[in-house]
């Protein structure tokens, strides 16, 4: 196997990933939370109605997006996550229901159509919380898993 092949273990080891983690963490940048939308309250108890959240966005469903240069190895491989994929996982542990709900919006980040919004803004009008995902152009690297 050559130097230069990265794989599962060379870029998505425990101790990348928490790397990871810390320098998101350090990066972020909160414009305004006048309101205390972040960070999400997800239901401590269940309740009747299941707590809400639209993920919407042109990469929300795309193997690879969140891989950066490592996108190629990630999708053929078979080791990358979607964004839609990790907020389901994350929000498995909640004690409440918590729903998530996902529209693509535009059909690619230069959204040279309004073909999705309908079903965006459907998506938004039943969340408690909205997740908006933007970014660079997605290239061949990544994939759809629709």
């Amino acid at each position: 196997m050559s130097d230069n092949y990265l794989n599962r273990s060379s870029v998505y080891s425990a101790a990348h990933q928490a790397l990871a983690v810390r320098i998101a963490r350090a990066s972020m940048t909160l414009l305004k939370n006048s309101n205390k939308a972040l960070p999400l309250r997800l239901p401590t108890a269940s309740t009747s109605a299941p707590f809400t959240i639209a993920l919407v966005g042109p990469q929300v469903n795309l193997t690879g997006i969140l891989m950066g240069n490592y996108a190629n190895s990630a999708v053929r491989d078979g080791w990358g996550r979607t964004i839609l994929q990790q907020l389901q996982q994350a929000v498995q542990g909640a004690k409440g229901s918590v729903r998530v709900v996902y529209a693509q919006g535009c059909l690619g980040v230069e959204c040279n159509s309004t073909a999705g919004f309908a079903q965006a803004v459907e998506a938004v009008k039943q969340a408690d919380a909205i997740v908006v995902t933007l970014g660079l152009q997605f290239d061949d690297y990544c994939k759809t898993d629709q």
